[in-house]
């Protein structure tokens, strides 16, 4: 429900009523509303990395991008982005975490460190230089690339931003990434 709902458009007696509980017992399990997020931060810690390694492990239609295009072919299709409270937690959590506290992002942290982990297993980002940039940028592309197609009204255009991110990661993937420095811009709250 959090996920499909954001924290703030779900309230203790919608979770109670899911979850079988009186509003009352809820509190026997949890202190907090937020410590629900911190569980379900939790319970997400090994999804994306087990979701790798099924990918990796099972024969791939895709003999040129292989897993990689898979994975970012199953996290960008239209079906996954219609299903944000049963999809992957990251484009549906990422929001939520940014406001939680200390605990809860530490859980988070730790399912993108096992996914870049996985992600490093082997080819094409096992023993490269830059394979864990590489998997960040992949991670971060997808969730946020989700985000925005989910966010968007026009079916058209949240397909095309679907699409340009599962190209992007391929590519990434492929890829080593450029040295280039950062500009010297410096950012005021009047750039946005």
């Amino acid at each position: 429900m959090i996920r499909e709902k954001g924290f703030d458009g779900v309230g203790v007696d919608q979770l109670s009523k899911a979850a079988g509980l009186t509003s009352g017992s809820f509190y026997k399990h949890f202190d907090t509303k937020a410590q629900v997020l911190l569980e379900v931060a939790k319970a997400g810690i090994d999804r994306v990395a087990a979701r790798i390694r099924r990918l990796r492990s099972s024969p791939t239609l895709d003999p040129v991008g292989g897993w990689v295009n898979d994975f970012a072919s199953l996290h960008t299709s239209s079906t996954h982005l219609q299903e944000t409270g049963r999809g992957c937690n990251l484009p549906a959590l990422t929001p939520e975490i940014v406001r939680a506290d200390g605990e809860t992002k530490e859980a988070y942290q730790e399912s993108v460190r096992r996914a870049v982990d996985a992600m490093l297993e082997e080819a094409p980002l096992e023993g490269e230089a830059d394979g864990r940039a590489r998997a960040l940028a992949m991670l971060a592309l997808l969730a946020g690339g989700a985000s925005m197609a989910r966010a968007v009204a026009d079916e058209r255009l949240s397909a095309e931003i679907a699409e340009s991110v599962r190209r992007a990661c391929v590519t990434i993937a492929a890829t080593p990434l450029s040295e280039t420095p950062r500009s010297g811009i410096v950012w005021t709250p009047s750039d946005f």
